[in-house]
């Protein structure tokens, strides 16, 4: 009996310690050694986090090829509030997607203006960085992990497939999901199963509106003519993900009974010889392609090599918002997309742009007006900087979690026009801590967010290649 009792007891001494551990640091994945003040540095792979070194998921310790780093901002100042982000700055070849880092530059300009000033009671903003590398699963991986270890809850995510692929497992976590440049419909669809507070939002406009710019200018009811209602046949090239199908599903029927057209899909980073051949085989008068800069540039440069898909043989080429980049030019035989139109959300018309261009232009010496969703990503970085900030309170103390951001958001709707950037974010931030409104104009443009659906309005901008660079022509209603 005595041993019997003996091995109780040490059961229950075990079990005491166990609980003692999990108490001072719940974020503990497998083995771990103690970290911060006077002792050692977490290991590779690790991150100190409460005390511990915990494990980090692939993709979350920077990119050094796109000089990203895996944290930014105020990550020692005692309690700082975090914001992740879950950005696809590589693809699964490891091309570096310079738009993604662009945009991570004005999320950092942003940050940066923000930090002087502080959310309340003190409290300032770091960022948790993750490379998704264009895969889904790895997101959903990366969220998870920002959300359960690091007790994040806000994320900015660009990409459609991304937002669709974690928008239930971030809401069940009650994380709100901001994405600057997810433009698919159907994320306008991903709410609160639980019929609480809308948890997913976004500051690009909806893949209907830039349909719509395409097909009125290949119909000639835009009010711009770019010289292509002339067009017969158009063929449509789509990524296969939710972007892709959404934008080539809304683009085709838009163009039914007005066009001939055919449609052909190809996976992110696979092959692309089977779409070429259809396309060649339908020999359009123009192709829209609905891909990014690498994607892009293998497919156009396959399509060259054939009788009917070259700037030669008189075929055009038409590109989406995720193309804005010059890295198709540099990717794409010579020539072979010069004059090529292509849309984006337009981010030039907001009465804060001209202010954010010339910060931008000043710290990293680009014009943000060469890549698509950089004034976009700015200006989500204010808003969920805004929802945080009414979350904690001016006191900085309240509980912050997704619901409560998300409540901030709905006092971004009305009352007195406020534009977002470093000299009213104080203001802004002060009126909505008192339970007041604002009404949030930001560079991109007004920032009226739908509460049902988590939108702001939006137009589309037209945009060409002349002489090898990317050029913007008009903004259109």
């Amino acid at each position: 009996m005595e041993a019997k009792a003996t091995r109780r007891w040490a059961v229950a001494l075990a079990g005491a310690a166990v609980a003692v551990v999990a108490s001072r640091c719940s974020l503990i994945v497998g083995n771990f050694t103690e970290c911060g003040d006077g002792l050692p540095s977490c290991p590779s792979g690790r991150v100190c986090q409460q005390g511990y070194c915990i494990v980090v998921p692939e993709g979350c310790n920077g990119v050094p090829d796109a000089g990203v780093l895996a944290e930014y901002g105020a990550v020692d100042s005692g309690s700082p509030i975090r914001i992740g982000l879950v950005f696809n700055f590589t693809s699964s070849a490891g091309v570096v997607n310079a738009a993604r880092v662009q945009q991570l530059n004005a999320a950092l300009l942003a940050l940066e203006e923000i930090n002087q000033r502080g959310a309340g009671g003190g409290r300032q903003f770091a960022f948790r960085v993750c490379d998704t590398q264009g895969n889904t699963a790895l997101a959903k991986t990366q969220a998870a992990w920002l959300a359960d270890r690091l007790g994040i809850r806000a994320l900015l995510v660009p990409t459609s497939g991304a937002v669709v692929a974690i928008a239930d497992d971030t809401i069940a976590r009650d994380v709100l999901l901001m994405s600057p440049t997810a433009t698919a419909k159907e994320v306008a669809a991903l709410g609160n199963p639980d019929g609480g507070v809308r948890l997913v939002w976004r500051t690009a406009p909806s893949d209907n509106a830039q349909a719509k710019a395409i097909a009125d200018l290949l119909t000639g009811a835009s009010a711009y003519d770019a010289g292509l209602s002339a067009v017969s046949r158009v063929g449509i090239g789509y990524l296969d993900d939710p972007y892709g199908q959404g934008l080539e599903l809304t683009l085709r029927g838009l163009l039914s009974g007005r066009k001939t057209t055919t449609s052909t899909f190809y996976a992110r980073g696979g092959d692309v010889d089977a779409s070429v051949a259809t396309l060649n085989t339908f020999n359009p008068d123009l192709t829209v392609l609905i891909g990014f800069p690498d994607d892009v540039g293998r497919l156009v440069t396959k399509a060259a090599a054939t009788a009917n898909l070259s700037r030669s043989a008189g075929h055009r080429w038409f590109f989406t918002d995720s193309a804005k980049d010059s890295a198709i030019v540099a990717n794409s035989p010579a020539g072979e997309v010069e004059s090529s139109y292509g849309t984006a959300a337009a981010q030039t018309s907001g009465p804060a742009y001209s202010g954010f261009q010339s910060r931008f232009q000043g710290k990293y010496g680009i014009d943000p007006s060469n890549y698509a969703f950089i004034a976009h990503t700015y200006d989500a970085t204010y808003v969920v900087a805004l929802g945080c900030s009414f979350a904690v309170g001016s006191a900085g103390t309240s509980s912050l979690t997704g619901s409560r951001i998300a409540e901030g958001l709905g006092h971004l709707e009305t009352g007195a026009a406020t534009t977002l950037g470093p000299t009213e974010f104080t203001s802004a931030r002060n009126t909505i801590q008192g339970g007041g409104s604002v009404n949030a104009r930001g560079a991109s443009g007004e920032l009226d967010f739908d509460t049902a659906t988590g939108e702001a309005p939006g137009l589309i901008e037209l945009w060409q290649v002349n002489a090898g660079q990317i050029n913007p022509v008009t903004v259109i209603q």
